[in-house]
Parts: C-alpha cells; structure tokens; sequence
C-alpha cells in the first residue's frame, strides 16, 4: 500500500516532521491543510533526514504529497 511506504519515508519528532531523502529520489514534498490548501511545498531536497517545517504550522491534519522518481506517495499527519 503506498501509504505504508509513505510511512517509511516519514518519521517525527515531537510536532518535527521529517522525510527521509537518503536515497536521493525524492523531487518535492507538499503539504495540504485538510481543506486543501496547500501550506507547504518544498523541492530541490538535499539529501539524508529533511525537515519538513512542521513546528511553524498551526495544531490540526494534514496531508503530504510525497513526489519521488517512483511516484507518488501520500500519508496523513497531525500536528499537536
């Protein structure tokens, strides 16, 4: 399921999100408010642990856009 790859590629640390860019393969990442809009939309990510600015975001779900040389991913995500 592309969410659990998703997964893998995702790890926190209290309300830091970071996506892991170690493989070099990731293009962007997006993140969208639950509402749809986009919040967040990152490329040219250099390689290894990647944060994705999640601190500066107000409490609530939200959805990233994962875009790599395999496709696309997409995993939800909540910040506290």
């Amino acid at each position: 399921a592309p969410a659990s790859v998703a997964a893998n590629l995702l790890s926190s640390q209290g309300n830091a999100w970071f996506v892991n860019n170690s493989a070099g393969n990731i293009r962007s990442v997006q993140i969208f408010t639950s509402l749809g809009q986009e919040v967040r939309n990152m490329n040219e990510l250099s390689r290894g642990n990647v944060s994705l600015q999640t601190e500066k975001l107000i409490r609530g779900n939200y959805i990233i856009l994962i875009h790599s040389t395999s496709g696309l991913k997409i995993q939800p995500i909540s910040v506290k």
